[in-house]
């Protein structure tokens, strides 16, 4: 059975000490907060406070941190990390699609208003518009 996480401040608190880990050992390889700051495209301040714990990353950066340096958390038994694939995704045809919706016309009333679309020709819609005026 998988592990159920919850959100508090002491899950918190584990979750600052575990990223700061990884952080310090990405300045480490970077060598300087400055080159691993600028690498996640934050400010050195900010990355100091992940490093002190005084702040948690937002989910963009910690996105960027896991896609840009293979970051894989290990987090109360579940495992966060990027997960790759070399497939592509299939391309999109251009070819418009037909719609044979308004084949039939369609009418929309509402108290004295009545719009009513019809296809005039093959690309063409016809558009409607009745008021009825008390009298």
């Amino acid at each position: 059975m998988a592990p159920t996480l919850k959100v508090s401040r002491d899950a918190e608190i584990r979750l600052r000490a575990i990223i700061a880990h990884h952080f310090r050992l990405m300045a480490a390889k970077y060598k300087s907060e400055q080159k691993a700051a600028e690498a996640l495209g934050i400010s050195r301040q900010r990355f100091r406070k992940y490093l002190e714990r005084k702040m948690t990353p937002k989910a963009d950066v910690l996105l960027v941190a896991m896609a840009n340096w293979d970051l894989k958390i290990i987090y109360e038994g579940v495992r966060f990390s990027p997960a790759k694939r070399a497939t592509k995704s299939k391309a999109i045809s251009p070819e418009q699609l037909t719609l044979n919706y308004f084949d039939e016309p369609q009418i929309l009333r509402e108290g004295n208003i009545e719009v009513r679309v019809s296809r005039k020709q093959n690309a063409t819609l016809k558009l409607a518009l009745e008021v009825r005026l008390a009298g």
